[in-house]
């Protein structure tokens, strides 16, 4: 939806140059939406027998996140800047941590301006592991945050661009983020910006569950 959004906007604009690269992505951007919804699946069939964990090294994780996202944010102008420790381990399901961080990333770029900049980093703390979303884009009213992850069918949320959105991501990210005993947090001002805050626990604490 995102893509046919830009296509036009850019249409609307008379920007031919825009389009014919927009139309060049739609064939890689769909490859990577098959694969995310592929991951979802994954899933969806191992709820009954929960969701097997592993060791994971978080900057390589947030380099898929990253790639998965990057033709997006080149078509909207915005900079994606990866950040983790070369060592930091993460003990997390990677299906749904792929699902979730690209879902903060994808609302990240939804509602940011061109020529803006999203921070994606990783760092230890005392009780684990967080993955922070930081962008500076058109921020969340305080009545907004207290529904956020919430299911509506009323909420309608429109990108920068005029992309459209029923909310549903975040909702699907704060119950795969349950799924893996995992936090997510947002703060915001308004006209500043947002950042999403995912505190994974740390190996110990997860395997004792």
């Amino acid at each position: 939806q995102e893509y046919v959004d830009l296509l036009r906007h850019h249409r609307e604009t008379g920007n031919t140059h825009e389009i014919m690269e927009l139309e060049n992505d739609l064939d890689e951007s769909a490859l990577q939406l098959g694969n995310l919804t592929t991951r979802l699946l994954d899933w969806l069939f191992a709820q009954e027998d929960g969701l097997e964990k592993e060791e994971l090294n978080a900057k390589e994780l947030l380099g898929k996140v990253h790639c998965a996202n990057r033709s997006l944010a080149k078509l909207k102008e915005i900079d994606i800047q990866v950040s983790a420790p070369d060592d930091l381990s993460l003990f997390c399901n990677e299906n749904a941590l792929m699902v979730i961080c690209n879902n903060l990333v994808g609302n990240a770029l939804k509602f940011s301006c061109p020529g803006k900049q999203i921070v994606l980093e990783a760092a230890a703390t005392d009780m684990g592991t967080e993955i922070r979303v930081i962008d500076h884009g058109v921020g969340i009213t305080d009545e907004q945050l207290r529904t956020l992850f919430v299911q509506r069918q009323d909420k309608d949320s429109i990108g920068t661009y005029g992309e459209k959105g029923r909310g549903v991501g975040l909702y699907l990210a704060r119950e795969l983020a349950l799924k893996i005993d995992a936090e997510i947090q947002a703060k915001s001002i308004l006209g500043s910006g947002t950042e999403f805050t995912l505190s994974l626990q740390t190996m110990d604490m997860a395997v004792a569950l």
